[in-house]
């Protein structure tokens, strides 16, 4: 037989003729809403009418339809087939008759009318299957190609050839050997055919014609083996279970025949026909006995495909619906009319004497079941448009979509926007609070685009935990690969290529792959790549809690390898560091950020305790999960019992000699499991594990039957949707707000949001407030820090210790990015090489294992700073094994300007008032360091100097600004309310909030510091002035700004003012930032920016308590001298008094000696 390779993909660059030729190939489809196992072949003609070359806009919406109906396997019907057909029951659906086939193209010898083959097949075959497996010659494909049996998975030498007869459903072939396989040269190409066969699983039975004429024991031998082979097939007597019980009622059939016929209409369509026509004509031919109103479900079908592409269509503002249907019962009543002949009993090869003519739609059952012919239908993106004038239709058509789609009848808040922002093919960023659907909106933006997804997921639980979910909403067109370098590789990426998936899920380290960016060129080049999703956005960020290495090339190689890509980034947290650097690497101002105005949880309780040393806190966990757990089961509010499960978030995976007895991953796992109550219903997860544990333990937790709970590192709370998680427990204080929010928020997401689920944080604070406040000074040297950090006992000492384990010191990481400088330029090929296996180093007494300076890791954080520098401009990475390999560079260029460029252009997106030119305080270490190096001629590494210095200092005083919001939000002086509070004031995405980001873009746009702290915009007065109540949840939101801006004047002046406002001035982050501020102010040398600092400081001071104002008193004297009276007159208080005193004795002093000089 012919093979025919289907084709139902949309190449993007094709012509809109060679379109339409496309849409003309006979197909073969996979595709199914009632479970069946067959795929099926379309053919389609339009001969007796014009021929149209179908819209490209309407071409691209037939193609989302296409896709949107091939989703699943099988796909979750639309609510209207559900209330037209009733809703779907049954397994799965084997199709098959006992009325027999009929077949023309046996070959034989047609001059001496011999063919034993068609004789083996019509005759001794039914006898041998006998009454009960007789359908099973229907199964049969007689001169089987071996492309269509391999799925074209083949040796080339056997292109073209035939096998006599392949029953795909036992995978059995059956050989008819006459003479002419006696000969030597032919034994041995029939040898070489059978091993092909068997290396595929494939059985072959020989039946030689003169074994059978004397009907010897190897005849029967070889016909005992074959009736054994299908007798005793699984799957063949699936078969025949379904066709003994099989009833013209059954469901299952009505929606099969459904789908076939949607899929055969809309590639008539596509290829023109009909779609400008006001009515379509059809004449539906009835084959199937048990198909009992084959007209009636064609008009279903055709209505339910109206819905799906009238919605489309109004989305992308297509004036577009499917022409009026009519029923005719004769095709040549009317000109014109399509003949629909669809059958799901019948071949594609037994057209049973129907001559195909004029307009016509043929489906068939194919012959191999287990070929997945699904191939994305693609067309170049649509850009849908949305305005406020259509707002009620565009929100009534995605309410369809996300009901049909994803069963809800309304979207979350926050969902629309983002969804709306993606589909505008505009880049997308997306904050939204864990567990309100942030994946349902790259999903549903996705689907409706002709086109493929990236998926970009940080650990592989995570990846599995996506693909589980949209397995449950029937999305099964989903591929992945991860980081590990598997056998299945290969083939997944083949199938990526050939346009198998609508998603394909991969890890942040297949980036660098160079196997996988020449599939995304390959891919690019025929097709079209909807969007590349950045799941959990924040690991982009070297500033994150998060921060993965393998995130540092991924949005520029994406833009590189994707023409025109659309990029979605989605998480639950971002401080607004992490949000600048995300926005930095999208290249966007902002406008791409869509995120709700409050980030709460009302469904989450929040509550903490204060331990006074770890064994205390391995008592009051155990306490928090015995009482959680003690009741095992819930009710939500549909009455539906559910098992109640834990997750416990551990700082370390195991002990370690310098934090022996804190609270560790194998620590508490160990102390549950002794516990009789929990019973062995105690998981554990961390990195350290095998894969096969990591990936035993995550299915066994994820089971609906699981009660109990999960010890874990935070590898696993990333993205984790489980909705019976009632409790969190973080067994020490978190590293920042972000991370706590994120890992509490696995907690709540039953869809009955009256049920409240707690988290836990249980914490040992420190008991040397001063080490405390040494630790958090901006001014403390690494080293002293260091040093102090030996010295804590608290949480805080195993944060500290942690950070500092295994990190490069600043001349370490100097030294290791000049040495590979130097390698690159000054060796032929641009390659590193690299070693992941960790060295073993002694210091003191005890052996401790260390990350190799030449690990993956360091070299790629290298070449990324060169990157930032555009001293390098990409790399790939090719492994020789799990722990080594190359990497192969793209040189930039070495020019001092150039590269002094970049690297301001880099720093300033995140510290506007960096310089390198201008004499500033602030600046003046790293203007220092770039003039020493100028001297000794080497001005390029003074830049990769200042790059190491800044960048350490950023992100060293990111993170502590992060933990010591952290630390202050755990205090005992904060209540359960104001706890709360504070969280939700930090993730606000309010007016303020944006008032705080421009500040920190534009920190001398004074009028904006006044407009956050007077509540008008108007003349600040005291009456305007904020209050003690609202001071505190603006500082709350502004902790967000502080840990990304530490050195911005307009935030720093706000944080000391705003404190000064709460009485809440000690410590560091009120006096020393107000004074930086008042600096900065005063070297700026703007009198108008000066003076008006200065009158609206004095208005603020006036309306303060006496302390508050003798403290900011003291500054303003400090600072503007020259103004004392003025202050004086004003304030009238012991501060300005004693300094007036001081200031007018020294002047009556200076003017008696004065006199006196003068005298003598």
């Amino acid at each position: 037989m012919q093979y025919t390779q289907m084709l139902c993909l949309e190449p993007t660059r094709l012509t809109e003729k060679k379109r339409y030729e496309a849409a003309k190939e006979i197909s073969l489809f996979s595709a199914s809403y009632g479970g069946s196992h067959e795929n099926f072949k379309v053919d389609i003609s339009t001969k007796n009418k014009d021929e149209h070359e179908i819209d490209a806009d309407l071409y691209a919406i037939l193609c989302v339809v296409q896709n949107i109906l091939q989703r699943g396997t099988p796909t979750k019907p639309s609510h209207f087939l559900q209330t037209k057909l009733g809703p779907m029951e049954g397994g799965p659906l084997y199709l098959v008759s006992n009325r027999p086939i009929q077949w023309n193209n046996i070959k034989g010898d047609a001059e001496n009318n011999i063919n034993p083959a068609r004789y083996f097949f019509d005759s001794y075959l039914p006898k041998c299957l006998g009454d009960d497996y007789a359908f099973v010659r229907n199964l049969f494909l007689p001169e089987a190609d071996f492309r269509y049996i391999l799925n074209n998975d083949i040796n080339k030498s056997f292109c073209g050839q035939q096998v006599d007869f392949y029953l795909p459903q036992a995978k059995l072939v059956i050989e008819i050997d006459g003479s002419g396989h006696e000969s030597t040269s032919q034994k041995y190409k029939d040898s070489a055919r059978d091993a092909e066969l068997s290396a595929n699983g494939i059985r072959v039975v020989r039946i030689k014609t003169s074994d059978w004429k004397q009907f010897n024991d190897r005849f029967k031998q070889s016909i005992s083996l074959m009736i054994k082979i299908i007798r005793e097939n699984p799957l063949i007597n699936r078969y025949k279970q379904v066709l003994e019980s099989i009833s013209p009622n059954d469901i299952r059939l009505k929606y099969e025949y459904v789908m076939r016929l949607q899929i055969g209409l809309i590639n008539y369509f596509m290829r023109g026909g009909h779609y400008q026509e006001k009515y379509f004509f059809v004449n539906v031919i009835k084959h199937d006995s048990e198909i009992k109103n084959a007209e009636a479900l064609f008009k279903i079908a055709y209505d339910d495909l109206n819905d799906w592409i009238t919605a489309i269509a109004r989305l992308a503002k297509v004036d577009f619906a499917l022409p009026e249907l009519k029923i005719v019962k004769n095709t040549n009543d009317i000109e014109g009319t399509v003949t629909v002949d669809c059958s799901l009993f019948k071949r594609y090869t037994d057209v049973d004497n129907y001559l195909k003519t004029g307009n016509y739609i043929y489906i068939r059952t194919a012959y191999i079941p287990d070929n997945d012919y699904y191939q994305i239908a693609a067309a170049p993106s649509i850009q849908y448009h949305f305005s406020p004038d259509s707002t009620i239709k565009d929100n009534d058509a995605l309410v369809f979509l996300l009901e049909n789609l994803f069963n809800y009848k309304e979207f979350r808040n926050g969902q629309l926007e983002i969804i709306k922002n993606a589909l505008s093919r505009e880049d997308t960023i997306g904050l939204l609070p864990t567990g309100t659907g942030k994946s349902l909106c790259y999903q549903m933006a996705a689907l409706l685009q002709p086109g493929q997804t990236l998926v970009t997921v940080p650990i592989l639980s995570l990846i599995k935990d996506q693909i589980r979910s949209m397995s449950e909403n029937r999305i099964t067109r989903v591929g992945f690969i991860s980081s590990e370098v598997t056998k299945q590789s290969g083939k997944i990426l083949k199938d990526f290529e050939s346009g198998k998936y609508q998603f394909m899920l991969f890890a942040p380290e297949r980036i660098q792959n160079n196997d996988f960016l020449k599939s995304l060129q390959r891919i690019n080049q025929s097709m079209t790549f909807s969007y590349a999703v950045i799941d959990e956005v924040h690991c982009l960020s070297e500033w994150g809690h998060d921060f993965r290495v393998s995130y540092l090339m991924l949005v520029p190689s994406l833009r590189r390898y994707c023409n025109n890509i659309c990029l979605i980034g989605l998480t639950a947290t971002a401080s607004q560091a992490v949000l600048d650097d995300i926005k930095a690497e999208f290249d966007n101002d902002g406008s791409a950020v869509k995120a709700l105005a409050s980030m709460d949880r009302n469904e989450l309780e929040f509550i903490k305790y204060e331990v006074q040393n770890d064994d205390e806190r391995k008592e009051k966990i155990i306490e928090i999960i015995l009482k959680n757990d003690k009741k095992k089961k819930y009710k939500d509010a549909n009455g539906n019992v559910k098992n109640i499960v834990g997750l416990v978030f551990c700082p370390t995976v195991d002990v370690n000699l310098y934090y022996k007895n804190k609270p560790s991953c194998s620590s508490i796992y160990d102390t549950l499991t002794k516990i009789p109550e929990l019973n062995n219903r105690v998981n554990i997860f961390h990195g350290q594990l095998t894969p096969e544990e990591r990936n035993n333990s995550q299915v066994s937790f994820m089971a609906k039957e699981y009660s109990g709970v999960m010890v874990c590192t935070k590898a696993f709370g990333m993205g984790i949707d489980k909705e019976n998680i009632r409790y969190t427990v973080h067994a020490a204080q978190p590293q920042s707000i972000e991370s706590f929010y994120q890992e509490a928020g696995r907690a709540g997401r039953d869809a009955d949001k009256s049920l409240r689920s707690k988290c836990y944080i249980v914490y040992l604070p420190e008991s040397n407030k001063e080490s405390v406040n040494s630790v958090f000074n901006k001014d403390t040297s690494i080293e002293k820090r260091k040093a102090i950090s030996k010295g804590l006992k608290g949480d805080l000492s195993t944060t500290m210790f942690l950070w500092n384990e295994e990190k490069l010191s600043v001349d370490e990481e100097y030294r290791k990015i000049n040495e590979i400088l130097v390698s690159l330029y000054t060796r032929s090929e641009n390659t590193l090489e690299f070693d992941n296996r960790k060295k073993i180093v002694q210091e003191g007494w005890r052996k401790k294992k260390i990350k190799n300076p030449l690990s993956l890791s360091f070299r790629q954080n290298a070449l990324y700073k060169l990157g930032l520098l555009k001293i390098v401009t990409g790399w790939t990475i090719k492994y020789n094994n799990i722990d080594s390999g190359t990497i192969h560079v793209e040189p930039g260029y070495l020019d001092e300007e150039k590269n002094k460029e970049a690297l301001l252009s880099y720093i300033k997106k995140h510290d506007p008032e960096f310089t390198l030119d201008e004499p500033t305080e602030s600046c003046k270490h790293y203007q220092e360091i770039l003039s020493t190096y100028k001297n000794m001629k080497k001005p390029i590494e003074g830049l990769i100097r200042i790059l190491i210095e800044w960048s350490n200092d950023k992100i060293q005083y990111s993170r502590l600004q992060s933990l010591y919001t952290m630390v202050q939000l755990c205090s005992n002086s904060v209540s359960p309310t104001e706890f709360r509070n504070r969280i939700n004031d930090y993730f606000k995405y309010t007016e303020v909030a944006v008032t705080f980001d421009e500040i920190a873009h534009n920190p001398f746009v004074i009028i904006n510091w006044f407009r956050v702290l007077f509540k008008n915009s108007g003349t600040p007065s005291s009456a305007n002035l904020v209050q003690k109540k609202e001071a505190r949840r603006l500082l709350s939101t502004l902790s967000r700004y502080l840990e990304s801006y530490g050195n911005s004047t307009g935030l720093n002046y706000l944080s000391g003012i705003l404190r000064l406002i709460c009485s809440d001035f000690k410590g560091t982050e009120g006096e020393y930032r107000i004074r930086d501020a008042f600096k900065n102010i005063k070297t700026k040398n703007d009198y108008k920016i000066t003076s008006t600092v200065f009158a609206n400081t004095l208005l603020i001071a006036m309306t303060l308590d006496s302390d508050d104002q003798n403290i900011l008193t003291q500054i303003l004297l400090e600072y503007y001298p020259e103004k004392a009276l003025e202050i004086h007159e004003k304030l009238n208080n012991i501060c300005s008094t004693t300094f007036f005193i001081k200031l007018k004795t020294k002047l009556i002093a200076e003017i008696w000696e004065e006199k006196l000089h003068g005298l003598q």
